[in-house]
């Protein structure tokens, strides 16, 4: 733990300089978001009552309007709870990890280096709206075998009702393992370095992409089906299905964000620390040399290959590109007659002066992430003395 200690500490410092949501922007946030639920709870009843699908009485919208806000308030104060969990119990969102792990085992290894970004309301509505899309794409998912058979419109209107009970049944744990998680890690940096494809991506990208694409594609899966099983007796469908997780179901997850935002600095902090210190994984820090290495490994071949034939180049006075190139490194083209070829003495000196000056440009890297480690411990311990004076 004491080996980590400084590592800790440069990027608990760099995770504090974040811009967070200033308490106008989060009453203006949980603002929108009764106000969307109110609109989306009115259309959602009055397009019921157009198409005569349920016995609604119009003069107890305020009624229904009243319970669906109340369920909004439940919600978010389970959002609370799922955030302290996240606190005290960082590894209860390790699920995506083993999943990417299992996905990508013996293709390559993993290294920290966290980059949280700034907060902001508009970030805060994109990403509810990818939460509410996920949502809706699990429960859908969860839900489709029942649409295996050839159902009419009513049965439609039940599906439709057990779809936003399971969403929210499911919403805890779903933005928890799904959508907290993925952005937790993004926000750690913890990247992944292929080398079966030769790639480096950020491990939270990757999973959101993957859970959005599959959430969206069964959305329009499960619609078409829908169509398809009703006919176009059922108009009202297509927008049933868009204003659910567009209404209600997005105000909900816009106060499960917005919670969320209160608590993501400390939370991405106990995440770079269980990936530190649980999971061992390299960092900028303290492997910063290790971690170059391995990541110049993968474009090593190509890098000597480039200098190798700039030495050529020079050799015979003239660039050399694309076919000439082949052919002149080709046993195919052997009755071309070329200048002298570099020596190996010639090819290990470029070898050698490239590696130098990878490793000088290391070596100064580490040393201004040393020096700003310094800086910060020498400023506090002036900090510290400057009462005793």
């Amino acid at each position: 733990m004491n080996e980590n200690a400084d590592a800790m500490a440069f990027y608990e410092q760099q995770i504090s300089e974040t811009k967070s949501l200033k308490i106008w922007e989060i009453i203006l946030g949980f603002t929108i978001s009764t106000v969307l639920m109110i609109g989306s709870t009115w259309g959602l009843v009055y397009l019921l009552y157009v198409f005569n699908q349920v016995s609604i009485d119009l003069s107890r919208i305020i009624p229904y309007t009243t319970w669906m806000v109340l369920g909004s308030i439940g919600a978010t104060l389970v959002a609370v709870l799922v955030g302290i969990l996240i606190l005290y119990y960082p590894r209860s969102i390790s699920l995506p990890l083993k999943i990417h792990s299992f996905l990508k085992r013996k293709t390559g290894e993993y290294f920290l280096c966290p980059d949280v970004s700034n907060q902001s309301l508009s970030k805060i509505f994109r990403r509810s709206l990818y939460g509410s899309v996920l949502v809706t794409g699990i429960a859908l998912t969860i839900m489709s075998i029942d649409m295996l058979v050839v159902v009419e419109s009513a049965d439609i209107m039940m599906f439709g009702i057990f779809v936003l009970i399971l969403c929210t049944a499911l919403l805890p744990l779903i933005l928890m393992q799904f959508y907290y998680a993925p952005w937790l890690i993004k926000d750690a940096g913890l990247f992944h370095l292929d080398v079966r494809d030769r790639s480096l991506s950020n491990v939270g990208d990757d999973l959101e992409d993957i859970l959005e694409f599959v959430a969206g594609v069964d959305i329009v899966l499960v619609w078409l089906e829908l169509t398809i099983n009703t006919g176009f007796s059922a108009p009202w469908i297509p927008v049933f299905v868009i204003l659910v997780p567009l209404g209600p179901l997005l105000s909900i997850v816009i106060n499960f964000t917005l919670i969320f935002s209160v608590i993501q600095k400390r939370a991405s902090s106990k995440v770079v620390q269980l990936l530190l210190e649980t999971y061992n994984v390299p960092d900028m820090v303290e492997n910063s040399q290790y971690i170059r290495n391995r990541v110049l490994a993968l474009v090593d071949r190509r890098l000597l290959a480039d200098d190798a034939v700039e030495v050529y180049e020079s050799k015979i006075g003239s660039h050399i590109r694309g076919p000439d190139l082949l052919a002149s490194f080709s046993d195919e083209y052997s009755e071309l007659i070329l200048p002298e070829l570099p020596s190996d003495e010639d090819i290990d000196g470029v070898i050698r002066k490239m590696r130098e000056h990878h490793e000088s440009e290391m070596i100064e890297s580490s040393d201004v992430g040393a020096r700003q480690l310094k800086s910060t411990k020498s400023e506090d311990n002036e900090l510290e003395m400057e009462p005793d004076q």
